[in-house]
C-alpha cells in the first residue's frame, strides 16, 4: 500500500467518523448499506448539520489522494461521497460554494471514470496479447516437437532390422532408407524445437 493510499484511507475514515457523529452511530466502509446508499432520513440529518461540510472536504481530499495513487474506482466513490455529504442530492438548492464544490467533485469523478476505463482497456489488451502469444507459442513449438518425436522414433524403428524384419514386407535396403530419412527429419525437427525454446 502506498503512502497516498494510506493518507486517502485516513481521510476517508475521518470523514466517516464525522458522519457517524452526526448520525449518532458508528459508520464505516463495512457498514450495512455502504456510504453512497444512505437512507433519505439519514441524508437529511447529515445535511442539517454544519459538520457535513468538513466530511465532504475530507472525502474530496481522499478522492484526490486515491486519484494520484491510481486507485480510480476508490477515487470516484470518495468524490461521490463528498458531493453527497457536502451538497446533498438537490443541485438546485446549492449555494455558490456548494455549486463550485459539486462541479469540482463531478469533474474529478468523471476523470477517475475515464482513467479507470483506460486502465481496464490497457489491461484487456495486455491479457489478449499474452493469450495470443501463448496460442502462437504452442502452435509454434508443436510442429517441430511432433516432427522430432515421430522422426526419431520412426527412424530408430526402421533402422533396426531385427524389429521390422520381414513383418512389414520391406527388404533390408528399403527399411534402412526409410529409417535414415525419418531419422534426419527427427534431427531437423529437434534442432528447430530447441532453437524455438530459447527465444
Amino acid at each position: 500500500m502506498t503512502k497516498r493510499e494510506r493518507v486517502a484511507q485516513h481521510d476517508e475514515r475521518k470523514a466517516m467518523a464525522v458522519v457517524g457523529q452526526i448520525l449518532g452511530k458508528g459508520f464505516g466502509r463495512d457498514s450495512e448499506y455502504g456510504f453512497l446508499k444512505l437512507p433519505k432520513s439519514d441524508l437529511s440529518k447529515v445535511h442539517a448539520d454544519p459538520r457535513a461540510k468538513k466530511a465532504g472536504v475530507l472525502f474530496s481530499k481522499a478522492g484526490d489522494e486515491y486519484l494520484d495513487a491510481g486507485k480510480y474506482s476508490e477515487a470516484r466513490t470518495s468524490y461521490m461521497s463528498a458531493i453527497e455529504t457536502y451538497t446533498g442530492n438537490n443541485p438546485r438548492q446549492d449555494t455558490s460554494d456548494e455549486a463550485r464544490f459539486r462541479k469540482y467533485c463531478t469533474s474529478k469523478s468523471k476523470e477517475a471514470d475515464t482513467l479507470q476505463h483506460e486502465k481496464d482497456s490497457e489491461l484487456q489488451e495486455k491479457l489478449q496479447e499474452g493469450h495470443d502469444r501463448i496460442q502462437f507459442g504452442l502452435g509454434h513449438h508443436a510442429l517441430p516437437a511432433s516432427l522430432a518425436i515421430i522422426g526419431l522414433i520412426g527412424g530408430l524403428f526402421f533402422l533396426s532390422s531385427n524389429l521390422t524384419g520381414n513383418i512389414i514386407g520391406l527388404n533390408q535396403s528399403s527399411s534402412s532408407w526409410i529409417g535414415a530419412v525419418l531419422l534426419v527429419v527427427g534431427l531437423v525437427g529437434s534442432f528447430f524445437w530447441f532453437r524455438n525454446r530459447k527465444r
